[in-house]
């Protein structure tokens, strides 16, 4: 899923930057407990286990921790060593912030499928735009810049059986320019 040339690239992005990684709070940490809170809510739909899929510094698994009670959190992110070995099992739920924008293209379709194959519900909180930062090798650490309709269809195709329950496009001028990110909500149906 993951090709080690550029899992090395992430590792060196990361060395050089020791905080990248660690906006998942600000940029949906609430909205994730949130989340995951109404879904334990709701008796037919609790949420015991939880992947932080490109967990970066661990912010947000802490975060879900300390707001949610009874869930367990686990961690992958190719980036950090200890944390780069895809997790077995399933998941009640999968939560990704700011981490799908830096999927290499030709692996996306891949990423995303291993995560249908492995849970009920996912979160995913993607950025929209290009930055300022930059991979080892000059491109910019966002690889799929694309707006919310172009994601839709990916994260829920019809042959899946999940489906799009909320999306939510965040528009804000930031850092003198115009940004844009969305949220998906996707549950299996049935």
């Amino acid at each position: 899923m993951i090709r080690q040339e550029y899992k090395e690239q992430l590792r060196q992005t990361r060395a050089a930057n020791p905080t990248w990684g660690s906006s998942a709070v600000r940029n949906g940490g609430a909205m994730v407990v949130n989340y995951l809170n109404h879904c334990n809510r709701r008796i037919t739909r609790n949420v015991q286990r939880v992947l932080d899929f490109g967990c970066g510094t661990g912010t947000l698994g802490d975060h879900i921790r300390e707001h949610c009670a009874g869930i367990e959190v686990v961690s992958y992110d190719p980036s950090v060593r200890g944390l780069d070995s895809l997790p077995t099992g399933e998941f009640d739920a999968i939560v990704s912030v700011d981490v799908l924008e830096h999927v290499e293209p030709n692996d996306l379709d891949a990423t995303l499928a291993w995560m249908r194959e492995r849970t009920l519900r996912q979160l995913h909180h993607i950025d929209c735009n290009d930055t300022k930062d930059r991979l080892p090798d000059g491109r910019d650490v966002h690889l799929i810049i694309q707006e919310p309709e172009w994601w839709e269809p990916r994260l829920a195709p019809p042959a899946s059986g999940l489906q799009v329950m909320e999306r939510h496009v965040h528009d804000k001028f930031k850092k003198g320019r115009f940004r844009r990110s969305c949220t998906f909500i996707v549950e299996r149906q049935g």
